[in-house]
């Protein structure tokens, strides 16, 4: 995403792009951290169990951790609005 990001800018002289400005990549910019903190997680229990090697095991890691960063990420912004 950086570099597609990179050409961007060099092409079109813009410094906010199409490209990036899609709802997808907001919704993966938001929850890029928590997808990143769960990814290994889930992985390692899948190869573990044995839940690995076809492509619905795949899909189904993917919407695994999916369902947890989303949950952890509202569980986070919630706990920090409870601070403030």
């Amino acid at each position: 995403l950086i570099a597609m990001r990179m050409i961007e800018v060099v092409v079109t002289g813009k410094t906010t792009g199409r490209i990036l400005d899609n709802p997808v990549c907001k919704w993966i910019g938001k929850y890029n951290y928590e997808i990143y903190l769960w990814q290994y997680p889930v992985l390692l229990i899948a190869g573990i169990v044995g839940c690995s090697g076809t492509w619905y095991f795949y899909c189904l890691q993917i919407i695994v951790i999916l369902i947890l960063s989303i949950w952890s990420g509202t569980v986070g912004s919630w706990l920090i609005s409870l601070v403030k």
